[in-house]
């Protein structure tokens, strides 16, 4: 009610560790939950996976948290319906899939089925070798809620497969970049934020960068290989 955002997934909040109801959290997100399907399976990201066949699929249009997409189904699903909450997304048979309610100055989003299994099954997982091609346009779900409670990210990539990490140290920061994107990426811009009074950017592994200041913000422009550090120097 202070302003936070809570993300529920199918299940979540219906019981607590007695096994009781626990009525509370189903109430907070505006929800009546009818059922909660709890299908068997490996979902492990290389070996279950790859052979688990999506059960359906959902399509989201294109709204204020995301762009239209589709996600592979699998794992846990929830039937429930909105119970003061606002329904952003249903099914293929109409029944919601993606809850969403004001409460005091906070939110609650409440999925009715699991987006990070999908967005896994989207990239056809290997077994014997590290995961990319993940669909990029299936990340603003997963992140729906750091977009509505206005998280600024502390380094921030033009390029949504790439991961990045600021590691904080008394005389430098090493700046961490891993492209999941499982090809070279000629055109990557990086942004440190509160990180213009560094004075060198230099690559571990001999890459040239671009480095610019633009107010508070140290940005680097270059090429990304499979991954990189860049020292950052006080």
């Amino acid at each position: 009610r202070a302003g936070g955002v809570l993300q529920m997934s199918p299940g979540s909040g219906l019981k607590d560790e007695f096994d009781e109801p626990l009525g509370e959290l189903t109430e907070l997100a505006g929800v009546a939950v009818a059922k909660v399907d709890k299908p068997g399976g490996d979902y492990r990201e290389h070996y279950g996976i790859p052979h688990t066949a999506p059960r359906g699929e959902l399509k989201l249009p294109a709204g204020p948290l995301w762009p239209e997409c589709a996600f592979p189904l699998l794992g846990y699903a929830e039937e429930a319906a909105p119970a003061g909450a606002k329904v952003l997304a249903s099914f293929a048979d109409g029944k919601p899939a993606v809850f969403r309610r004001t409460v005091g100055k906070g939110t609650v989003l409440r999925f009715c089925f699991m987006p990070g299994l999908g967005y896994v099954k989207s990239a056809n997982p290997p077994a014997t070798s590290v995961i990319t091609g993940y669909h990029p346009e299936l990340l603003p779900l997963l992140t729906a809620a750091l977009t509505v409670a206005k998280v600024a990210r502390p380094v921030d990539v033009s390029e949504p497969l790439v991961e990045a990490r600021r590691l904080t140290g008394a005389k430098a920061d090493a700046l961490v970049l891993v492209n999941w994107s499982g090809k070279e990426l000629p055109g990557v811009t990086v942004t440190v934020r509160g990180a213009a009074a560094m004075k060198t950017a230099a690559s571990t592994r001999g890459v040239r960068w671009q480095v610019t200041r633009k107010g508070r913000d140290l940005i680097l422009r270059g090429k990304l290989a499979e991954a990189e550090v860049v020292v950052l120097r006080h």
